[in-house]
């Protein structure tokens, strides 16, 4: 119970820093040149508030390439090419993204911008700057920043790079929703797959439900003798008809533990998925910008 109820103030607390961040990478997105679609290559984050640990920075900026993925005048360089290069001029080694360096690795990638930025105090709080800066002219192209709350933003990363926080946060959406961990993780495919399956046998059960109900309630009009012979009738005939929806309201109940197993089975199968896809997700940030060098 304290371990589900640790992973609920987590996720609330992620939930907030999330609404915080679409903002500032919405209104980076907004103010940035028009033309399309701009490749923009994305490095961690600086941290420099005190008390907030640096894989912050890192989480910042894996939020922002899953955000400037989705949009359709941005391409991000992938992970793979990101991971080279920062390995070629020992970025990873330092721990520290400078703008010189964040600037020849643009160039080496063929991007056209660098998205860097910083966490820094401000009055108890955090300030999250971003900055978008051309790689040609080294000018920068459009910058925004957005407060949040210190405890907030722990949560947010705590959640997402925790190897058991962060899978059980996955788990706990798909959970509360089914596909939502996979959404989260960048799954989009496999989260309207699992959203479909739930709302389908969501469906079936409840119609499960309502026609065990129906019959349900002509047998105890049988019971309760509010359903009687037709005049001339005889016994035998009016008993198989009682018979007959006994064992309609049976194989009612039946329908009915079916379709409760059959959703159970789409539940349980869509937060092991998650998982799946938690770890994966898990994986690859720490590939990227936790490689062994690092540690």
């Amino acid at each position: 119970m304290a371990r589900v109820f640790i992973i609920f103030i987590l996720y609330i607390g992620a939930v907030a820093i999330e609404n915080d961040l679409n903002r500032l990478f919405s209104e980076l997105a907004g103010k940035a040149p028009s033309q399309a679609p701009a490749v923009i290559a994305v490095f961690p984050f600086s941290v420099a508030a005190p008390g907030t640990a640096p894989e912050a920075g890192a989480m910042v900026a894996e939020y922002a390439v899953a955000f400037f993925s989705s949009q359709p005048n941005f391409r991000v360089v992938e992970r793979e090419h990101f991971s080279k290069v920062a390995g070629e001029l020992a970025l990873a080694q330092t721990g520290v993204f400078e703008e010189g360096k964040a600037l020849e690795a643009g160039k080496l990638l063929a991007a056209e911008y660098i998205l860097t930025g910083s966490i820094n105090e401000a009055m108890g709080k955090r300030l999250i700057s971003a900055r978008l800066i051309s790689t040609e002219s080294g000018e920068v192209a459009a910058a925004s920043s957005v407060t949040t709350e210190a405890q907030q933003l722990d949560a947010f990363y705590k959640e997402a790079l925790g190897e058991k926080t962060g899978v059980s946060g996955t788990i706990f959406r798909s959970a509360v929703a089914p596909g939502w961990g996979q959404f989260y993780t960048g799954h989009p495919v496999r989260g309207g797959i699992f959203t479909g399956l739930a709302v389908l046998s969501i469906g079936a059960l409840v119609w499960a439900i309502l026609d065990y109900s129906d019959k349900a309630d002509v047998v105890t009009m049988y019971d309760e003798n509010r359903i009687e012979p037709l005049p001339g009738e005889p016994s035998e005939s009016f008993a198989a008809k009682k018979a007959a929806a006994v064992d309609d309201k049976t194989d009612a109940g039946t329908t009915v533990n079916i379709a409760a197993a059959v959703l159970a089975g789409v539940w349980v199968a869509n937060c092991v998925d998650a998982a799946v896809c938690g770890k994966r997700q898990s994986k690859k940030i720490k590939e990227l910008y936790f490689s062994p060098s690092r540690q």
